[in-house]
Protein backbone atom coordinates (compact mmCIF):
# COMPACT_ATOMS: atom_id res chain seq x y z
CA UNK A 1 0.00 0.00 0.00
CA UNK A 2 0.93 3.56 -0.81
CA UNK A 3 2.30 5.80 1.76
CA UNK A 4 0.52 9.26 2.50
CA UNK A 5 1.69 11.95 0.95
CA UNK A 6 -0.16 14.14 3.36
CA UNK A 7 -1.40 13.40 6.81
CA UNK A 8 -3.25 15.26 9.24
CA UNK A 9 -4.30 14.60 13.03
CA UNK A 10 -7.81 15.75 13.56
CA UNK A 11 -8.52 17.47 17.03
CA UNK A 12 -12.12 16.50 16.86
CA UNK A 13 -12.26 12.55 15.44
CA UNK A 14 -15.43 11.55 13.54
CA UNK A 15 -17.16 8.82 14.49
CA UNK A 16 -18.53 6.70 11.79
CA UNK A 17 -20.63 3.49 12.36
CA UNK A 18 -17.74 1.37 14.66
CA UNK A 19 -14.94 3.31 12.74
CA UNK A 20 -13.33 6.71 14.90
CA UNK A 21 -11.40 8.36 12.42
CA UNK A 22 -8.63 10.36 13.68
CA UNK A 23 -7.18 11.66 10.96
CA UNK A 24 -7.28 12.10 7.16
CA UNK A 25 -4.42 10.60 4.95
CA UNK A 26 -4.00 12.41 1.23
CA UNK A 27 -2.83 9.66 -0.80
CA UNK A 28 -2.00 11.62 -4.11
CA UNK A 29 -2.33 14.81 -5.27
CA UNK A 30 -5.11 16.33 -7.60
CA UNK A 31 -6.04 15.43 -10.82
CA UNK A 32 -7.92 16.67 -13.55
CA UNK A 33 -10.68 13.85 -12.86
CA UNK A 34 -10.86 15.51 -9.42
CA UNK A 35 -11.90 18.79 -10.75
CA UNK A 36 -13.87 17.66 -13.65
CA UNK A 37 -16.96 19.20 -13.84
CA UNK A 38 -16.00 21.94 -10.83
CA UNK A 39 -16.20 25.45 -11.65
CA UNK A 40 -13.31 27.51 -11.87
CA UNK A 41 -14.47 29.66 -8.81
CA UNK A 42 -13.76 26.96 -6.49
CA UNK A 43 -16.49 27.30 -3.08
CA UNK A 44 -16.37 25.40 0.22
CA UNK A 45 -19.04 22.55 -1.55
CA UNK A 46 -16.52 21.84 -4.30
CA UNK A 47 -13.41 21.94 -2.11
CA UNK A 48 -14.87 19.33 0.22
CA UNK A 49 -15.77 17.38 -3.35
CA UNK A 50 -12.55 17.46 -3.91
CA UNK A 51 -10.87 16.61 -0.30
CA UNK A 52 -13.49 13.48 -0.31
CA UNK A 53 -11.74 12.65 -3.75
CA UNK A 54 -8.00 13.16 -2.52
CA UNK A 55 -8.66 10.85 0.81
CA UNK A 56 -10.92 8.44 0.18
CA UNK A 57 -13.50 9.21 2.59
CA UNK A 58 -17.60 9.77 1.55
CA UNK A 59 -19.13 13.03 1.67
CA UNK A 60 -21.05 11.87 4.45
CA UNK A 61 -17.18 11.60 6.67
CA UNK A 62 -16.16 14.98 5.04
CA UNK A 63 -19.38 17.01 6.32
CA UNK A 64 -19.02 15.69 9.61
CA UNK A 65 -15.33 17.51 9.86
CA UNK A 66 -15.29 20.16 12.60
CA UNK A 67 -15.24 23.46 11.33
CA UNK A 68 -11.49 23.77 12.63
CA UNK A 69 -10.01 20.61 11.10
CA UNK A 70 -12.26 21.35 7.69
CA UNK A 71 -9.79 24.81 7.74
CA UNK A 72 -6.54 22.11 8.35
CA UNK A 73 -7.84 20.06 5.66
CA UNK A 74 -9.05 23.18 3.04
CA UNK A 75 -5.91 24.42 3.14
CA UNK A 76 -4.24 21.14 1.92
CA UNK A 77 -6.10 20.97 -0.82
CA UNK A 78 -5.69 24.48 -2.00
CA UNK A 79 -1.72 23.93 -1.40
CA UNK A 80 -1.94 21.81 -4.30
CA UNK A 81 -3.68 23.80 -6.53
CA UNK A 82 -2.31 26.11 -9.19
CA UNK A 83 -1.96 29.48 -8.33
CA UNK A 84 -4.33 30.67 -11.20
CA UNK A 85 -7.60 28.51 -9.94
CA UNK A 86 -9.46 30.22 -7.63
CA UNK A 87 -11.23 29.31 -4.39
CA UNK A 88 -13.87 32.21 -4.77
CA UNK A 89 -11.95 34.23 -2.12
CA UNK A 90 -12.38 37.84 -2.58
CA UNK A 91 -9.38 40.13 -2.66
Amino acid sequence: MAEPIKTIDLKYPIQQGQETITHLEFMRRPKAKDLKGLPVNLGFDELMTILGRLTGHPPSVIGELDFDDLMVAVEVVTDFLPGGLQTGATA
